[in-house]
């Protein structure tokens, strides 16, 4: 009968401590659950994030989840379960960790984050959404491949042998993509040394046109027959270029050829008049204007005509021309010049 009750008791004693861990283990989880988001709180304060932007951190939610994930984690080393359940749930815990912690870092390194924006706010390149995408994704991606090395070595798995043949695959990947590669750091290039933005005019040894987009890999122009040249961005980098759009002005410069059977009196009075029209046209810079009896040709006086527009739109430059080409035949004819054309003079001896 004795040897009854005690079993009895034993039995009460054993579940009774078995409900009060199982009851604390809850309260840790609880208490967890309670102090994470304070705990969040301060912690992303220490960073001077103001508080109106705590809740939208890249690392709030993240920072919350870890401390209930370590709430649950306690609990359960509190409850003295077995080893081989205490192993995995320590193995368990760790990934969570780097899961969470990889989350919180892949939304801090968008390129639309405020932790991105303070990064490079005070640098050229925080007004370039093109390259902070690029500086972006390169970081995210470097970021994923160590993620997933950490969590192949805490699920016990040698990442040396892995890391070897990731190199091999690696130099293979690289020697297939060495073009892509190239294009790409030609596309940082243009990025960061900005020789066009789109909406410029731009011309190469093979194209002419306006840049409409400028990309990872390529640069699209529309050129002056609305086709669209489709151009990789390591040729861009690497070829000369004019960039016309950068014009503070545009150059006009004629060539006027008169009759040799001109007088030296016609000819200055036409020259001055050039001067004087070029002067009160509205459009031509004042301090560029060069006219000139430049050469006496075979078979006539020759006047070089030079000066400068601030318009710089191919369009309104042609006007411009046209304009001064009026006015310069109506000159012409007004002191009775007579342009001159090639000719030969052929003398018959008798």
């Amino acid at each position: 009968m004795e040897t009854i009750i005690n079993y009895i008791y034993q039995l009460i004693t054993s579940n009774f401590n078995t409900i009060i861990h199982i009851l604390i283990a809850l309260g840790i989880v609880i208490l967890f659950f309670v102090i994470g988001p304070f705990l969040t709180r301060y912690i992303i304060k220490l960073f001077k994030i103001q508080n109106d932007k705590i809740k939208t951190s890249s690392f709030y939610k993240p920072l919350k989840y870890f401390f209930a994930f370590l709430g649950i984690y306690l609990a359960l080393l509190f409850l003295d379960l077995p080893t081989s359940i205490t192993g995995m749930i320590h193995t368990v815990f760790r990934i969570g960790v780097i899961i969470l912690f990889t989350i919180a870092f892949n939304n801090a390194l968008k390129y639309s984050s405020n932790f991105m924006k303070k990064i490079f706010g005070k640098t050229s390149i925080g007004n370039n959404e093109h390259i902070l995408k690029i500086i972006s994704t390169i970081l995210r991606t470097l970021l994923f491949c160590l993620t997933v090395l950490m969590i192949t070595h805490e699920l016990g798995y040698n990442i040396s042998g892995l890391i070897a043949g990731l190199g091999l695959g690696g130099l293979t990947v690289a020697l297939a993509a060495q073009d892509t590669a190239k294009n790409i750091f030609g596309g940082m290039v243009i990025f960061l040394d900005k020789p066009f933005q789109i909406g410029e005019w731009i011309e190469t040894a093979n194209y002419e046109g306006i840049v409409e987009e400028i990309t990872f890999r390529t640069t699209r122009i529309r050129t002056w027959d609305d086709s669209v040249a489709t151009i990789p961005n390591s040729m861009i980098a690497d070829a000369s270029l004019i960039n016309w759009s950068k014009m503070s002005k545009r150059r006009i410069k004629m060539n006027l050829e008169v009759e040799l059977s001109t007088n030296l009196k016609q000819l200055s009075n036409f020259i001055n008049d050039v001067k004087i029209l070029l002067e009160n046209h509205k459009d031509v810079l004042t301090e560029s204007i060069h006219v000139n009896f430049s050469e006496i040709a075979d078979s006539g006086y020759k006047i070089e005509i030079n000066c400068n527009t601030p318009l710089t739109s191919y369009y309104n430059y042609l006007n411009v021309k046209e304009s001064i080409n009026y006015k310069i035949v109506q000159l012409l004819a007004q002191h009775k010049i007579s342009t001159a054309y090639p000719s030969t003079s052929v003398y018959i001896k008798k």
